[in-house]
Protein backbone atom coordinates (compact mmCIF):
# COMPACT_ATOMS: atom_id res chain seq x y z
CA UNK A 1 0.00 0.00 0.00
CA UNK A 2 2.84 2.08 0.86
CA UNK A 3 4.36 1.97 -3.09
CA UNK A 4 0.34 2.65 -4.19
CA UNK A 5 0.13 6.07 -2.38
CA UNK A 6 3.78 6.66 -3.44
CA UNK A 7 3.14 5.50 -7.08
CA UNK A 8 6.45 3.47 -7.06
CA UNK A 9 4.68 -0.04 -7.22
CA UNK A 10 6.21 -1.96 -10.17
CA UNK A 11 4.18 -3.14 -12.64
CA UNK A 12 5.45 -6.75 -12.21
CA UNK A 13 4.68 -6.69 -8.64
CA UNK A 14 1.24 -5.82 -9.22
CA UNK A 15 1.14 -9.05 -11.81
CA UNK A 16 2.23 -10.88 -9.41
CA UNK A 17 0.13 -9.84 -6.22
CA UNK A 18 -2.92 -9.96 -8.89
CA UNK A 19 -2.11 -14.12 -9.40
CA UNK A 20 -1.84 -14.41 -5.90
CA UNK A 21 -4.79 -12.69 -5.35
CA UNK A 22 -6.80 -15.07 -7.20
CA UNK A 23 -5.49 -18.57 -5.91
CA UNK A 24 -7.08 -16.91 -2.43
CA UNK A 25 -10.40 -16.16 -4.12
CA UNK A 26 -11.16 -19.70 -4.35
CA UNK A 27 -10.50 -19.93 -0.23
CA UNK A 28 -12.55 -17.10 0.11
CA UNK A 29 -15.63 -18.69 -1.84
CA UNK A 30 -15.04 -21.75 0.48
CA UNK A 31 -14.85 -19.77 3.41
CA UNK A 32 -18.33 -18.36 2.48
CA UNK A 33 -19.86 -21.61 1.31
CA UNK A 34 -19.04 -22.43 4.72
CA UNK A 35 -20.61 -19.87 6.51
CA UNK A 36 -23.78 -20.54 3.81
CA UNK A 37 -23.79 -23.63 4.64
CA UNK A 38 -23.85 -23.37 8.80
CA UNK A 39 -26.10 -19.53 9.00
CA UNK A 40 -28.61 -19.60 11.29
CA UNK A 41 -31.55 -18.55 9.24
CA UNK A 42 -32.58 -17.60 5.64
CA UNK A 43 -31.45 -14.17 5.32
CA UNK A 44 -28.12 -15.00 6.37
CA UNK A 45 -28.10 -18.12 3.69
CA UNK A 46 -28.75 -15.39 0.67
CA UNK A 47 -25.75 -13.08 2.06
CA UNK A 48 -23.77 -15.52 2.25
CA UNK A 49 -24.48 -16.77 -0.97
CA UNK A 50 -24.41 -14.04 -2.72
CA UNK A 51 -21.56 -12.92 -1.82
CA UNK A 52 -19.82 -15.93 -2.51
CA UNK A 53 -21.44 -15.99 -6.34
CA UNK A 54 -19.93 -12.30 -6.67
CA UNK A 55 -16.17 -14.20 -6.11
CA UNK A 56 -16.42 -17.32 -8.23
CA UNK A 57 -18.17 -14.69 -10.85
CA UNK A 58 -17.41 -11.10 -11.07
CA UNK A 59 -13.78 -11.46 -8.92
CA UNK A 60 -12.62 -14.38 -11.16
CA UNK A 61 -13.86 -12.54 -14.47
CA UNK A 62 -12.18 -9.70 -13.12
CA UNK A 63 -8.59 -11.34 -12.82
CA UNK A 64 -8.66 -12.98 -15.96
CA UNK A 65 -9.75 -9.42 -17.50
CA UNK A 66 -6.88 -7.72 -15.73
CA UNK A 67 -4.16 -10.10 -16.32
CA UNK A 68 -5.16 -10.28 -20.15
CA UNK A 69 -4.56 -6.46 -19.92
CA UNK A 70 -1.10 -6.52 -17.71
CA UNK A 71 0.00 -9.17 -18.81
CA UNK A 72 0.39 -12.73 -17.10
CA UNK A 73 3.06 -12.58 -13.89
CA UNK A 74 3.26 -16.23 -15.35
CA UNK A 75 4.15 -19.12 -12.65
CA UNK A 76 3.73 -18.10 -8.89
CA UNK A 77 7.30 -18.48 -7.57
CA UNK A 78 7.51 -20.97 -4.25
CA UNK A 79 8.77 -18.17 -2.05
CA UNK A 80 5.55 -15.91 -2.84
CA UNK A 81 3.63 -19.15 -2.05
CA UNK A 82 5.39 -19.66 1.18
CA UNK A 83 4.94 -16.15 1.91
CA UNK A 84 1.05 -15.60 1.21
CA UNK A 85 0.47 -19.43 1.99
CA UNK A 86 -0.65 -18.94 5.91
CA UNK A 87 -3.65 -16.99 5.27
CA UNK A 88 -5.37 -19.99 3.27
CA UNK A 89 -3.67 -22.51 5.51
CA UNK A 90 -6.01 -20.42 8.27
CA UNK A 91 -8.91 -20.03 5.97
CA UNK A 92 -8.73 -23.83 5.70
CA UNK A 93 -8.53 -24.08 9.32
CA UNK A 94 -11.49 -22.00 9.89
CA UNK A 95 -13.72 -23.90 7.44
CA UNK A 96 -12.59 -26.88 9.03
CA UNK A 97 -13.42 -25.56 12.62
CA UNK A 98 -17.39 -26.44 12.19
CA UNK A 99 -18.95 -23.42 13.15
CA UNK A 100 -20.51 -20.51 11.72
CA UNK A 101 -18.76 -17.42 14.18
CA UNK A 102 -15.05 -18.19 12.44
CA UNK A 103 -15.95 -17.59 8.96
CA UNK A 104 -17.46 -14.27 9.92
CA UNK A 105 -14.60 -13.37 11.65
CA UNK A 106 -11.60 -14.19 8.95
CA UNK A 107 -14.22 -12.58 6.56
CA UNK A 108 -14.57 -9.49 8.31
CA UNK A 109 -11.16 -9.23 9.07
CA UNK A 110 -9.68 -8.96 5.63
CA UNK A 111 -12.74 -6.89 4.30
CA UNK A 112 -12.53 -4.54 6.85
CA UNK A 113 -8.40 -4.39 6.30
CA UNK A 114 -9.34 -3.97 2.54
CA UNK A 115 -11.70 -1.22 3.31
CA UNK A 116 -9.29 0.50 5.76
CA UNK A 117 -6.12 0.59 3.16
CA UNK A 118 -7.43 0.97 0.16
CA UNK A 119 -9.72 4.15 1.91
CA UNK A 120 -6.47 5.72 2.79
CA UNK A 121 -4.41 5.16 -1.07
CA UNK A 122 -7.51 6.06 -2.71
CA UNK A 123 -7.12 9.92 -3.16
CA UNK A 124 -3.27 9.28 -4.59
CA UNK A 125 -4.19 6.78 -7.27
CA UNK A 126 -5.33 7.42 -10.67
CA UNK A 127 -8.46 5.76 -11.26
CA UNK A 128 -7.83 5.18 -15.08
CA UNK A 129 -4.92 2.68 -14.31
CA UNK A 130 -5.18 -0.43 -13.48
CA UNK A 131 -4.19 0.11 -9.56
CA UNK A 132 -6.65 2.73 -9.21
CA UNK A 133 -9.48 0.50 -10.40
CA UNK A 134 -8.16 -2.25 -8.35
CA UNK A 135 -8.07 0.57 -5.15
CA UNK A 136 -11.51 2.10 -6.23
CA UNK A 137 -13.56 -1.38 -6.15
CA UNK A 138 -12.65 -1.87 -2.22
CA UNK A 139 -14.56 1.41 -1.56
CA UNK A 140 -17.70 1.24 -3.35
CA UNK A 141 -20.99 1.23 -1.27
CA UNK A 142 -21.46 -2.08 -2.05
CA UNK A 143 -18.23 -3.30 -0.67
CA UNK A 144 -19.06 -0.60 2.45
CA UNK A 145 -22.22 -2.60 2.95
CA UNK A 146 -20.84 -5.72 3.21
CA UNK A 147 -17.85 -5.19 5.40
CA UNK A 148 -20.75 -3.22 7.88
CA UNK A 149 -22.85 -6.51 7.34
CA UNK A 150 -19.69 -9.04 8.44
CA UNK A 151 -19.11 -6.33 11.51
CA UNK A 152 -22.67 -6.85 12.68
CA UNK A 153 -22.52 -10.36 12.13
CA UNK A 154 -19.48 -10.74 14.52
CA UNK A 155 -21.52 -9.13 17.36
CA UNK A 156 -24.62 -11.45 16.44
CA UNK A 157 -22.76 -14.86 15.73
CA UNK A 158 -20.05 -15.22 18.30
CA UNK A 159 -21.05 -16.88 21.07
CA UNK A 160 -21.05 -15.87 24.57
CA UNK A 161 -17.44 -15.71 26.86
CA UNK A 162 -15.77 -15.92 22.91
CA UNK A 163 -14.80 -12.86 22.33
CA UNK A 164 -11.42 -13.53 23.33
CA UNK A 165 -10.77 -16.29 20.95
CA UNK A 166 -12.39 -13.96 18.27
CA UNK A 167 -10.41 -11.28 19.03
CA UNK A 168 -6.82 -13.61 19.05
CA UNK A 169 -8.38 -14.74 15.62
CA UNK A 170 -8.86 -11.39 13.95
CA UNK A 171 -5.74 -10.69 15.23
CA UNK A 172 -4.30 -13.74 13.50
CA UNK A 173 -5.94 -12.91 10.09
CA UNK A 174 -4.36 -9.32 10.13
CA UNK A 175 -1.38 -10.96 10.34
CA UNK A 176 -1.48 -13.31 7.83
CA UNK A 177 -2.90 -10.90 5.67
CA UNK A 178 0.06 -8.46 5.81
CA UNK A 179 2.44 -11.22 5.06
CA UNK A 180 0.00 -12.27 2.34
CA UNK A 181 0.83 -8.64 0.80
CA UNK A 182 4.15 -8.88 1.41
CA UNK A 183 4.45 -12.10 -1.17
CA UNK A 184 4.46 -10.44 -4.35
CA UNK A 185 7.88 -8.71 -3.44
CA UNK A 186 9.10 -12.18 -1.74
CA UNK A 187 11.16 -12.51 -5.12
CA UNK A 188 13.02 -9.05 -4.93
CA UNK A 189 16.65 -8.69 -5.34
CA UNK A 190 18.73 -6.44 -3.41
CA UNK A 191 17.30 -3.02 -5.13
CA UNK A 192 14.03 -4.33 -4.43
CA UNK A 193 13.09 -5.17 -7.73
CA UNK A 194 12.38 -8.55 -8.76
CA UNK A 195 13.96 -10.61 -11.60
CA UNK A 196 10.81 -9.71 -13.87
CA UNK A 197 11.44 -5.53 -12.98
CA UNK A 198 14.94 -6.37 -14.47
CA UNK A 199 13.79 -8.40 -17.60
CA UNK A 200 11.41 -5.43 -18.37
CA UNK A 201 14.02 -2.91 -18.11
CA UNK A 202 16.56 -5.00 -20.65
CA UNK A 203 13.70 -5.08 -23.47
CA UNK A 204 12.77 -1.18 -22.61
Amino acid sequence: MVDIASGTLELSTFRAYLAIERRFVVESARLLAAAALRSPDEETLIQHVYAAHHLVHDQLRYFAETLQRVGDSGPVSTAALATAGGLARLAREVVASGDYWHPIVLSYATEHLYLTWCDATLPAVDPGTEVGRWVAMHTTSSFRGRVKYLASEVDRATPDGAAGQANRLYREVIEAEIRFHEAPYADSGPDGHTDKDHEDTEHD
